[in-house]
C-alpha cells in the first residue's frame, strides 16, 4: 500500500516539528544552566569583593583601635564578669560606607593591663551576615620597658660602699611575706651590703647588666627621651614627667633640692655622664625614677632623702653617712602596683597572657 504524499507530507512535518520541539528545550535548558552559572557567579564574585572590602575594613580598624589605645588609654569603659580575671570592653568606630558597621572587642587580662587584644570586626547591615575579623594583641609601652614598670627600688651596677646612718630599702608588700624584690644588682654576689641596711624583708636579684642599664629600663632611646623631656620644657613645673640635669662644670657638684613628682603623676630624673653624680639636699622627696648613669664615689647625700619608685645607678653608690629611704610606689599609694607614666606607643605582640 503506498502512502500518498499529502499524509507524507504530514509525517515529515510532524517529524520536523519534534526536531524542533527538542532542540528548543535543549537550547532553553542549556541557557538557563549558563544563566544560572553565571547568577551563581556574579553572586559568589559580589560576595568574594565584599569579603575583601570587609577585610581591609577590619584591618584598618584595628589600626585605628591601636592608635586610639595610644591617645585614650584611660577612657575605654571596661567591665569585669565577678567570674572572671578579664576585663572587656567595645566601641563602634564612626565612619566607614553607610551599608557597613565596625565594631572593635578590647579585653585585658586584670593582672596585666597593658597587654590588650583587639578584635576588629566589619559586617554588612544587610543582614547578609557578610563579616570580616581581625584580631592583635598589643603591648601598651610607656617610657619605661614592661620589665622596669616593677621595679624594685634600688637598682645598682656596681657596689654600696661606705656605711650610711640609715638605708631602708621598702619593696612592695614590705614586712610581710609576699614581700617582693628590694634590690637588682649586676654584682651581688660579690657586693656585701652595709650593715644598716633594712631590705624589709625583701630580696635581691643578681641581673647580668653587661650591656647597660639603659635598655633595660627604658623603652626609648636616650636621644628620644632628650626629645622628650625638651618637649615639656613650656609645660608648668608639675605637668612635666621628663626631667634631664644640666651639665656640671669642671671639678663641680650638682646640688639638687627640688622636690618632684606625686604618687599619681611620677618623674623620670635623668642625671647622664656630663651631670655627674649630684649631692641630694636635706629633705628632698622624688616620686618616681632618679637614673644616675655614672658612679657615685662620694656620698650622694649628707642628710635624709627620701626616693619612691626607684633608684637606678650604672655604677657603683657612696651612701656614707646618708639616711636614705627607698620605697616602692605602692608605699605612696596601696592601689599602686606599678609605675604609671604616660603611654607613648603600642607594639604587636604574639602569644596570649599565658606567655607573659
Amino acid at each position: 500500500m503506498q502512502t500518498s504524499p499529502h499524509r507524507y507530507r504530514q509525517q515529515q512535518g510532524a517529524a520536523t516539528l519534534l526536531v524542533t520541539l527538542a532542540l528548543t528545550l535543549s537550547i532553553t535548558i542549556v541557557t538557563l544552566a549558563v544563566a544560572r552559572t553565571q547568577l551563581v557567579e556574579q553572586r559568589m564574585s559580589n560576595n568574594d569583593h565584599w569579603n575583601t572590602r570587609l577585610a581591609l575594613q577590619a584591618e584598618s580598624g584595628l589600626a585605628r583601635g591601636m592608635v586610639y589605645l595610644v591617645e585614650n588609654p584611660d577612657t575605654l569603659p571596661w567591665s569585669r564578669r565577678f567570674d572572671a580575671d578579664t576585663e572587656t570592653s567595645t566601641l563602634q568606630l564612626p565612619g566607614g560606607l553607610p551599608e557597613t558597621a565596625t565594631e572593635l572587642s578590647f579585653s585585658r587580662h586584670v593582672q596585666y593591663r597593658r597587654l590588650i587584644s583587639i578584635q576588629a570586626t566589619a559586617r554588612r547591615n544587610d543582614g547578609s551576615n557578610i563579616q570580616a575579623h581581625v584580631s592583635q594583641f598589643i603591648r601598651l609601652l610607656s617610657v619605661l620597658t614592661p620589665r622596669a614598670e616593677t621595679l624594685p627600688p634600688l637598682i645598682i651596677r656596681g657596689c654600696l660602699t661606705g656605711t650610711p646612718r640609715s638605708l631602708d630599702i621598702r619593696p612592695q608588700h614590705a614586712d610581710s611575706d609576699q614581700a617582693g624584690e628590694a634590690m637588682w644588682s649586676g654584682l651581688v654576689t660579690r657586693c656585701p651590703l652595709p650593715a644598716t641596711v633594712d631590705l624589709h624583708d625583701g630580696s635581691l636579684r643578681g641581673l647580668d647588666m653587661s650591656g647597660g642599664l639603659w635598655p633595660q629600663i627604658f623603652s626609648v632611646s636616650r636621644e628620644d627621651f632628650l626629645q622628650l623631656a625638651s618637649q615639656e620644657q613650656a609645660l608648668p613645673e608639675p605637668q612635666r614627667r621628663y626631667r634631664v640635669a644640666p651639665e656640671a662644670g669642671p671639678g663641680t657638684r650638682q646640688l639638687w633640692r627640688a622636690d618632684l613628682g606625686s604618687a599619681e603623676r611620677p618623674v623620670v630624673l635623668y642625671f647622664p655622664p656630663a651631670a655627674g653624680c649630684p649631692l641630694f639636699a636635706p629633705g628632698v622627696t622624688i616620686y618616681g625614677i632618679v637614673y644616675i648613669e655614672t658612679s657615685c664615689p662620694a656620698p650622694i647625700a649628707g642628710e635624709d632623702i627620701s626616693i619612691t619608685g626607684a633608684l637606678v645607678l650604672d655604677g657603683r653608690l657612696d651612701v656614707s653617712g646618708a639616711a636614705l629611704q627607698l620605697n616602692h610606689i605602692q608605699l605612696a599609694d596601696s592601689s599602686r602596683q606599678q609605675l604609671d607614666f604616660p603611654v607613648l606607643r603600642s607594639v604587636a605582640v604574639p602569644g596570649t597572657w599565658k606567655d607573659f
